[in-house]
Order: C-alpha cells, then sequence, then structure tokens
C-alpha cells in the first residue's frame, strides 16, 4: 500500500467532512423541519421538507432495513480496499471514494439510529425525489467515478489486455515449428 497514512488522511477529512455536515443538518431537520414539516427556501422551487425514507435511492427497497444495512456495510469495505490499495489511483477516485464513504455513512447510521433515513432537500420545479447531503455527496463520488472511467477507459483496457493474454497466444508462441520438430 502506497502513502496509507496520507489516504486515510485524505478519506478522514473528506468522507468526515461530508459525515458531520450531513450529521449536523439531519439533526436540525429532527428538531426543527419533523415538527412543521416544510420551509421554503425558494418558493416553488426549492424547499427544506422532512422525509423519512426506508427504502435506497428513490424508495427502492422500502422496508428491506436488513439488507439495506448490510449492502452499504459491504460496499464501504469494498471502497476502502480500491482506494488504499490504489486500485484506480487517480485524483477524482481519491476524491471520489471518500465523498461516497462519508455519504454511505451517514445513510447508514440513519438506518441503524431510526430505521429510515432522513432526508430534507425537496426540488418543486420538477417532481424528484427528496434528498439528503450524503446523497449528494454519494451522487457526485459516483459522477466523479464515471467521469474517471470515461477518462481512462483506454487505459484501463490496456491493461486488462496485458495482464489477461488471449488463451492459447503463449502456447502457439513456444511450440516448436514443424521443421524444428523433425
Amino acid at each position: 500500500m502506497k502513502q496509507t497514512p496520507r489516504l486515510l488522511l485524505q478519506a478522514v477529512l473528506i468522507g468526515g467532512s461530508v459525515l458531520v455536515i450531513d450529521r449536523l443538518v439531519k439533526q436540525w431537520c429532527v428538531d426543527v423541519l419533523m415538527p412543521i414539516g416544510t420551509i421554503p427556501f425558494w418558493k416553488d422551487v426549492l424547499h427544506f421538507t422532512y422525509a423519512e425514507n426506508t427504502g435506497a435511492a428513490f424508495s427502492m427497497l422500502a422496508g428491506q432495513r436488513k439488507l439495506l444495512t448490510v449492502l452499504p456495510v459491504a460496499a464501504l469495505f469494498l471502497l476502502l480496499f480500491l482506494y488504499l490499495r490504489r486500485v484506480y489511483a487517480h485524483p477524482l477516485t481519491d476524491l471520489a471514494f471518500p465523498l461516497i464513504m462519508g455519504g454511505a455513512i451517514g445513510n447508514l447510521i440513519d438506518r441503524v439510529q431510526y430505521g429510515y433515513v432522513v432526508d430534507f432537500l425537496e426540488i418543486r420545479l420538477f417532481k424528484f425525489a427528496i434528498f439528503n447531503i450524503a446523497d449528494c455527496a454519494i451522487s457526485v463520488g459516483a459522477a466523479l467515478l464515471v467521469l474517471y472511467l470515461l477518462l481512462n477507459w483506454r487505459e484501463l483496457d490496456d491493461t486488462q489486455n496485458k495482464a489477461d493474454p488471449k488463451p492459447g497466444l503463449e502456447e502457439d508462441a513456444e511450440a516448436p515449428s514443424a521443421e524444428e520438430a523433425v
């Protein structure tokens, strides 16, 4: 593992910032928004609206609390492994992985503490799911990963081809010719 202390510090600073902001805002939501329901930030465009999401993104898998607790934990271990092992070492992934991890931990804490995730950002300009800071961090991190893949897909493909030669090519190259065999 290369530069592990620096990487851990970076992950803690980025992911920790997301987590702290997410927790503080969600506590405000529970204390202030839950009793009143909604506060218009920009009337008919953006409202702070208290919502309890028992599912995943867009309320998929609603009510599947055990699954929605185990999957993020497994994903966190995978992301931490990829991040620390530098499997996809790049400035974009150095930002993306901690953003996703911080957001996932924020939503995981909600799910364990309350049995649901506290959401509050409601875009009323068009019909969209109500979401939170952790969701934003996860989405931005995922977008950065997609950008990384788009920018580096050829290099990743070349690396894969070098690591995994086509079957039979090595054997054919080492096999003696018909004249050498006689």
